[in-house]
């Protein structure tokens, strides 16, 4: 079992788990007012401002919520929420951490289990001591917060819930003492393997020279401002913090098959890097030759990267969030799934090709055939430059978009577009609605689709066609 961040990934499962406490007239503690929201998405953004101190809405406090997710099936199990400190009404009632499990789950001793990582995610935190409530009626969750060393202090009643809460504080203890961590410094590494196998070590300001996969299979590694000048340097690796290192070009096929690796402050010239990751945190990085580079990975946070000649960049990968990429390579993010973009600009031909719940927010993107073949895709906010962008998508949303010089769009597209600027020329929607100030040519072939599945808002249409002009010639 483990507790995850709440993403798209899990939107359907997220809107089952709602549906069954509606049905059951159940309580949903720890679900961050999931109650309110039909839709997941919506939800989760309203999760993540929470988490902020500077977005949380005000009179609370900030807070994390995390999905319980049984991992033998990737099945959302139950919820969890940490409040990171008190206010006076969570002081006197609610306390520092709610959580829930689905009805049809109950009984399975997950309860005891998700408190017991949400301790370890207080720990992380900071927090040595919390306060957990429960209604005294519920001997179960009275048995889960005893097992994880609750100790009574009061039974106090809450008057705005109408509802009587006995009150535990459980201290959080320390990990147990960790292995003392070797440190290498200034070394020089050749040959293969140097390090195989190595753990708890921490490499610092060290050249891994001619000699392949130097740090292969090992696990919970610090690297601090390192050269690597040789291929695979770090495959099958587990629990990697790395700052300030460069990937030279022969340092090639890097970082494969390695689970929990966060690569802050970096410069990567070698191509073909971070391939079937899982747990890829990638913040201030620079990319001067991406070719091939961050290829089926889960779960991937990205952070002021910079990728440029980056061909089929992010190809297959899923549950990505993605904030003030630059990127300049085409077919990017084929075959993605599940993924947020913010405030970035990208230079990419055939981009989000073949995606699946992609959705990107004030950003810039410029490149013929946008979308193509796409499920999901929406885009807020986004000023777009695209020959025959966004056609063949199933559920296109655009929201307060511009479209600078972008011609034939929408063909075969089922779309509700918001567009704040002209657009260029409009071919065979499929169906749904666009809405903008003026559109140059409006083209509806009858052979082809039911021109009134299609609503068009519009003031001004320059000119009206039944074919396109290669047609019509």
């Amino acid at each position: 079992m483990k507790l995850v961040e709440p993403s798209l990934a899990y939107a359907e499962q997220i809107q089952a788990y709602r549906s069954e406490f509606l049905e059951a007239g159940s309580t949903m503690d720890g679900c961050g007012w999931l109650r309110r929201f039909e839709d997941s998405a919506a939800w989760i953004e309203q999760v993540r401002a929470e988490r902020d101190p500077a977005t949380v809405p005000a009179d609370f406090v900030p807070c994390s919520t995390f999905l319980c997710i049984r991992e033998e099936d990737d099945q959302l199990v139950g919820m969890l929420q940490i409040r990171h400190c008190l206010n006076e009404m969570l002081r006197r009632y609610a306390g520092h951490i709610g959580y829930s499990v689905a009805p049809s789950q109950r009984r399975k001793g997950y309860a005891t289990r998700m408190l017991a990582l949400g301790l370890e995610q207080c720990r992380a935190m900071g927090l040595s001591r919390v306060l957990v409530a429960c209604r005294p009626d519920n001997e179960g969750s009275r048995r889960t917060i005893l097992y994880n060393g609750g100790l009574y202090e009061s039974t106090v009643y809450w008057p705005e819930r109408d509802v009587y809460l006995e009150r535990y504080w459980i201290t959080i203890t320390k990990n147990k003492e960790e292995p003392e961590m070797k440190e290498l410094k200034q070394a020089y590494f050749t040959g293969e393997r140097a390090l195989f196998g190595e753990h708890d070590l921490r490499v610092v300001d060290s050249v891994f020279d001619a000699g392949e996969s130097p740090l292969k299979e090992c696990r919970d590694l610090e690297l601090r401002g390192n050269l690597f000048r040789w291929k695979y340097p770090l495959w099958y690796c587990k629990n990697v913090d790395v700052e300030g290192c460069t990937w030279f070009e022969m340092a090639r096929a890097g970082v494969w098959y390695t689970d929990n690796i966060r690569v802050r402050n970096a410069v990567i010239q070698a191509p073909k890097n971070f391939r079937r990751c899982n747990g890829l945190t990638l913040e201030d990085v620079v990319f001067t030759n991406p070719a091939e580079t961050v290829w089926s990975c889960k779960n991937v946070k990205m952070k002021n990267v910079s990728a440029a000649g980056a061909p089929y960049f992010c190809m297959n990968s899923e549950n990505l969030e993605i904030d003030g990429l630059t990127l300049d390579g085409n077919y990017s993010f084929d075959g993605a799934k599940n993924m947020v973009i913010r405030n970035s600009r990208l230079l990419t031909k055939d981009a989000f090709w073949n995606t699946e719940n992609v959705t990107v927010y004030d950003s810039f993107i410029s490149g013929e055939y946008l979308g193509w073949n796409a499920k999901n895709l929406t885009l807020v906010n986004c000023t777009v430059e695209s020959l025959q962008g966004m056609c063949y998508i199933e559920n296109l949303k655009m929201i307060n978009c511009k479209l600078i010089h972008t011609s034939l769009a929408f063909e075969y597209a089922t779309v509700e577009a918001e567009i704040a600027s002209k657009i260029d020329s409009v071919l065979n929607p499929s169906s749904g609605t666009i809405s903008a100030p003026a559109i140059g040519e409006l083209i509806l072939e009858k052979d082809f689709i039911d021109p009134g599945k299609t609503k068009i808002v519009c003031k001004e249409i320059d000119e009206s066609f039944e074919h396109p002009e290669w047609r019509r010639k």
